[in-house]
């Protein structure tokens, strides 16, 4: 939504020159050309409030509401205890801070000595 209220509609894909993809948003030019905030929304050469987000930006805003669901702070209370205390005391307990070896075969090797 535009500082106006007025809704953004998705109008196409945009390519940035570094290679990502971008959606853009547009206002209609008939709602902005009687806009009050014209001026300070977008200028005087402009005919239209346009607004570019990354692809994934729904997905990231998703994930952003979940993580501050009860559910989620649970699952990642466990997850410290289970997970990453076991990694810890793996990495402390049995010597495996780096490799010495290359290759997963070997660095099997090198975790059951």
């Amino acid at each position: 939504m535009c500082p106006n209220r007025k809704i953004l509609t998705f109008t196409h894909l945009a390519l940035q020159k570094n290679g990502n993809y971008f959606k853009t948003y547009s206002a209609k030019a008939k709602d902005c050309k009687v806009c009050p905030l014209r001026e300070t929304c977008f200028g005087k050469t402009a005919s239209r409030r346009t607004i570019a987000r990354p692809i994934a930006h729904e997905l990231l805003e998703e994930n952003i509401q979940r993580a501050k669901t009860s559910e989620y702070k649970l699952v990642q209370k466990l997850r410290r205890v289970w997970c990453e205390g076991s990694i810890g005391t793996i990495k402390s307990k049995h010597n495996l801070y780096k490799t010495y070896k290359r290759g997963i075969e070997k660095i099997q090797e090198q975790c059951l000595f």
